[in-house]
């Protein structure tokens, strides 16, 4: 899961940067790949990041909106999704050998995938009833 302290997104002279702390570092993935230093790691637009095994988040650069879409936009698309950023997560440690327990089985992950649908769902939801 989320530590208390996790990680620390800043932004200096326009680049954003993830910093991972020391505690966190086995739980942490930015497209795909484990996160092992406690250096800050810059972000790109598009940057998947995986806290644990069930906090999928990406990150959108204001700067770049114009030339992919806004966040809400890269999802309709399909440009990022959670099975595609489980599925880079997934191949990325089968690749690095990696057979603990930073690995989900195909029935987690479909678990996964039904309760972040769900999810959204209820924002989306709960969204619409604000509007009217």
């Amino acid at each position: 899961g989320i530590q208390v302290k996790h990680a620390q997104i800043t932004v200096q002279d326009g680049v954003a940067s993830m910093l991972i702390f020391p505690e966190s570092s086995d739980y942490t993935f930015i497209n795909g790949e484990k996160i092992d230093t406690c250096a800050a790691r810059p972000l790109v637009h598009g940057d998947r990041v995986l806290f644990g095994q069930n906090y999928f988040f990406f990150f959108v650069d204001p700067k770049c909106v114009g030339e992919t879409g806004t966040g809400k936009q890269m999802i309709e698309k399909g440009t990022v999704s959670f099975e595609s950023a489980f599925e880079e997560f997934s191949k990325r440690q089968n690749m690095l050998g990696d057979v603990g327990a930073s690995r989900q089985s195909q029935a987690d992950m479909e678990a996964e995938k039904q309760r972040y649908e769900e999810e959204r769902a209820v924002a989306e939801a709960e969204k619409k009833a604000a509007e009217e």
